[in-house]
């Protein structure tokens, strides 16, 4: 079950306060998570392409000496 149907059920408990707050934070750290996760992922796409293209730089280069 996914964490906002989790919320959506919690809204009904008598410690709904507690529990939304808690889900909320728990959701939210997930999120982040994965943005984390994502941003990671494209430095190190980033830094793939530009290896490849200073290599292809230098190829070029020795071919026209």
């Amino acid at each position: 079950m996914s964490t906002v149907n989790e919320i959506n059920l919690q809204l009904g408990h008598p410690l709904n306060k507690k529990c939304y707050c808690f889900l909320l934070f728990k959701y939210t750290l997930k999120k982040l998570l994965h943005v984390l996760v994502f941003l990671e992922l494209s430095k190190l796409q980033i830094k793939r392409l530009q290896n490849m293209r200073a290599k292809e730089f230098l190829l070029s280069s020795v071919w026209q000496v």
